[in-house]
């Protein structure tokens, strides 16, 4: 049985990973926690251990409000990637979720 320590809620939105190496990257949310989230990136290419930020696109009282965290890329497979953040994620944050 796998083990967290945080829980993670399903949540499907798009979003950016910038990282220096690859550019931009187009994905969308699997899923999300306090410390993470997986990120289907389709074909995209992405290395394992590298830095990003993870830029969402969120709706706030009729405009659009983007939050950006730094992360880091923990594993790949073929569906996408998980990713780390560098520090927990707000409880107001995760509301949207």
């Amino acid at each position: 049985m796998e083990r967290r320590i945080n829980y993670r809620s399903a949540w499907k939105t798009e979003v950016v990973l910038s990282c220096e190496n690859f550019g931009l990257i187009r994905g969308t949310t699997r899923d999300i926690s306090r410390r993470g989230v997986f990120v289907e990136t389709g074909n995209a290419l992405v290395g394992d251990n590298i830095s990003v930020d993870v830029c969402f696109m969120l709706k706030k009282d009729e405009r659009n409000d983007v939050q950006s965290f730094a992360a880091q890329v923990v594993r790949v497979d073929r569906k996408g990637v998980g990713i780390q953040f560098n520090a927990d994620v707000s409880s107001e944050f995760l509301c949207y979720t």
